[in-house]
């Protein structure tokens, strides 16, 4: 186990956490941090931010708060306070910004060996942590020569040289700092070892005293009277650049008072977090550009980049990785000197009353370091190095068999949103059932969740979960793409199987998941949790009473996605493998009848928001799928109108039942939604451990997932669908059974 400085937003505190170790990617490293530089103004404002109570933090996000009330009036408050709840109660890593020494290389990093001192940087990534797993575009090697401990301010040195590259000074510029902070010294040392002359401002006079020997440098108390010393000494004429290095939330005057200083189609470059009320009269008197700078550079926060996938460097000259060495070459060429920067050290971890007092503002300090503790350096390598770390083989233990003491033995993958506001808290509530462990990638939140709900460990890597021969049942809830390879393990374990939809992303997959069924000692049960809807269940027991042909209309108004969000990109299987599977699953469910054609049509496209699906079955059914990114979340999600034997039923939103007959009508209504994930989870948990397989033929699953998969297909060639290997007369035949000892 290592130690990790994590602030928890559920407790509102600062925390000192054990997590399990984490282990190289393809294309990332394990790196052993020797000193990570604390950011005083960036960490200060994340806890202030989590001690903030909701009125506060609504009034800093409006945005959020509409999106907030549009779901109370769809979804209703409970459901509403619930997702908020588990989305507000994260724990984040603090620190971006470190230096340490490599432990392993991914298999697809040639540059980097073992042994090399690197410099690191990135949010939850570069933490204030014993060891961290960076990827390989988020780091730069150490030059020799260069003092360790500057080079731990590297990831701070990239977001500021970020910021002077967005300006496009060049040599004798002239430009402003308001702010002379952490960012504010740093850039202050770089622009003037650019050869630029730097005016700068701050009302904290030690800031002020520690930029005095900075050649050519001038300090003012404030942005004022920093603008006015600038249209002195330019004859009028103003700063080429000015940069908000400034964590002030409340003074809105800044902005002005720093545009005053600008000459002509000047820029400013917003760094820190700075309010940024326009002053229209003095930008549109000197024609003024208003920049925001985001982060290390380009690559930040960019999914492709931060999983290890570099930009070409003659089209992307300075990425966060670029930016990094830059800085470093600085300090190696001692260009920029931060030896009379750093005046507080801490040691790792024990200082953390210490950190706890920097970042509350009790003590002052420039430039701060964790230095972490030598002694405990050999335990951190023997760990990797001893094969403890994830990553590695396990020895699998086949053959799981449920527990005789009448409580089912759950293992838990993912520690995202769902599972914390949805799948935790009803299977907490089950008392037949034991949570034994938790995996996720984000070790801090499985460590928090270890602890909230009981789980007896916690693991960052899959296979350790899958290895314990204590585990009877796993549950699969982390991002798509994975779905199908942990399942077909899972099952090869002879593990029982829920996993959360979709549960592959091609046919292939779907495939090999059914071979491992068929000899595996668990079974098969996926998330298709409308199934299990009260409201649905009685439409469909309507339904069955009924004969005849039927049409079944839903309407799926799933509401915008921004582009950048983890569900859309096609890796994952996008929105239609990710969501439409609902919809084909709860048709078929319904018609209970095999499939004889599937068409479908994509507005813009198979990767569009928009998409019909159209099924066809043996029985004289038809069901129409209509799903849209185009509506308003006002109008309500979904919509189901069944139409059989001259009566019809509508289901609104999970949370309005209306049933028309010749006999009248009858109407049931309840708050909020119930889309049925209480009771799939009672179902699945009761079901297995009285009868040891899963409530529903894992054939069913297979024949949905493989529909879906078609109708995408069907989208973008065209051509209908009539060929099926399940739900149909080729359906899966079964599965072999284990010994019963």
């Amino acid at each position: 186990m290592i130690t990790k400085l994590v602030l928890n937003y559920g407790s509102k505190s600062v925390e000192l956490i054990e997590t399990p170790a984490p282990a190289a990617g393809a294309r990332s490293l394990l790196v052993e941090t020797l000193y990570s530089a604390i950011s005083v103004g960036t960490e200060s404002m994340m806890v202030g931010l989590a001690h903030k109570g909701l009125l506060a933090k609504a009034r800093s996000r409006p945005d959020l708060v509409r999106k907030v009330l549009d779901k109370v009036k769809t979804d209703g408050l409970v459901e509403t306070y619930r997702q908020s709840s588990a989305r507000l109660a994260e724990c984040v890593p603090l620190g971006y910004s470190s230096v340490g020494r490599v432990l392993e290389v991914g298999r697809a990093v040639g540059d980097l060996k073992a042994g090399d001192l690197v410099a690191c940087a990135g949010q939850s990534l570069a933490s204030h942590a014993e060891i961290v797993r960076i990827p390989r575009t988020m780091c730069a090697p150490v030059p020799a020569g260069v003092d360790v401990p500057q080079a731990s301010f590297a990831g701070i040195g990239a977001v500021i040289l970020n910021a002077i590259r967005l300006a496009q000074l060049e040599l004798g510029s002239v430009v402003g700092l308001v702010g002379l902070g952490l960012l504010g010294q740093i850039g202050a040392r770089i622009l003037s070892a650019a050869g630029v002359r730097v005016f700068g401002c701050d009302p904290n006079p030690s800031c002020r005293a520690r930029v005095t020997g900075i050649r050519g440098l001038e300090a003012f108390p404030d942005a004022s009277s920093m603008s006015q010393g600038i249209r002195s000494a330019t004859g009028e004429q103003g700063a080429d650049a000015i940069l908000l290095c400034a964590a002030q939330e409340s003074d809105r005057s800044l902005l002005t008072a720093a545009a005053e200083g600008c000459r002509l189609k000047g820029k400013i470059i917003a760094v820190g977090v700075t309010p940024l009320i326009v002053p229209r009269k003095v930008f549109y008197e000197r024609e003024l550009s208003l920049t925001i700078s985001r982060s290390f550079g380009p690559g930040a926060y960019e999914r492709d980049y931060e999983a290890g996938n570099d930009y070409p460097y003659a089209h992307v000259r300075w990425t966060v990785a670029r930016n990094l060495g830059c800085f470093l070459d600085l300090l190696a060429a001692g260009s920029v000197d931060l030896s009379d920067f750093i005046d507080t050290w801490l040691e790792f971890p024990r200082d953390e009353d210490r950190y706890a007092d920097l970042v509350s503002g009790k003590v002052r300090s420039s430039g701060a370091v964790f230095r972490y503790s030598p002694e405990r350096a050999g335990v951190r390598r023997q760990l990797v190095e001893s094969g403890n770390a994830p990553g590695r083989s396990f020895s699998y233990q086949p053959g799981a068999r449920l527990p005789g003491n009448g409580r089912l033995r759950i293992g838990l993958i993912g520690a995202g949103t769902f599972s914390r506001s949805t799948l935790l808290p009803e299977l907490a509530a089950i008392k037949s059932v034991s949570l034994t462990a938790i995996c996720s990638s984000a070790p801090e939140q499985a460590v928090l969740l270890q602890k909230q709900y009981g789980f007896e460990r916690s693991f960052t890597q899959p296979e350790e979960l899958l290895a314990g021969a204590d585990i009877d049942a796993v549950v699969i809830a982390n991002r798509h793409a994975d779905h199908a390879t942990l399942a077909e393990a899972a099952l090869r374990q002879g593990k029982h199987v829920f996993v959360e939809k979709p549960l592959a992303l091609t046919l292939d997959d779907l495939h090999s998941i059914a071979a491992a069924l068929e000899t595996s000692c668990g079974s098969l049960m996926v998330g298709f949790n409308r199934r299990f809807a009260p409201d649905y269940m009685q439409l469909r027991e309507w339904f069955r009473s009924h004969s005849g042909s039927a049409t079944i209309l839903y309407r799926i108004n799933a509401g915008w996605m921004p582009q950048d969000n983890w569900i859309m990109d096609v890796r994952e299987g996008g929105r239609f493998l990710g969501e439409l599977c609902h919809y084909v699953d709860l048709a078929m469910h319904l018609a209970d009848s095999p499939l004889l054609q599937i068409s479908a049509a994509a507005t813009g496209g198979a990767a569009s928001g928009d998409m019909s699906v159209l099924l066809r079955f043996e029985a004289p059914v038809q069901a129409t799928l209509v799903y849209t990114s185009s509506g308003h979340r006002k109008l309500g999600r979904e919509r189901l109108e069944v139409f059989r034997g001259e009566s019809a039923a509508v289901l609104d939103n999970y949370s309005r039942l209306e049933i028309i007959s010749a006999s009248g009508t009858k109407k049931w209504r309840h708050a909020g939604v119930q889309r049925g994930h209480r009771e799939e989870l009672r179902a699945w948990t009761s079901h297995l451990l009285a009868h040891g397989s899963a409530p529903a033929g894992a054939e069913s699953f297979l024949a949905s997932t493989e529909a879906n998969l078609l109708a995408l297909e069907a989208a973008v060639s065209g051509v209908p669908a009539s060929v099926f290997r399940y739900g149909s007369s080729q359906q899966l035949r079964g599965k072999s059974q284990c010994a019963s000892d």
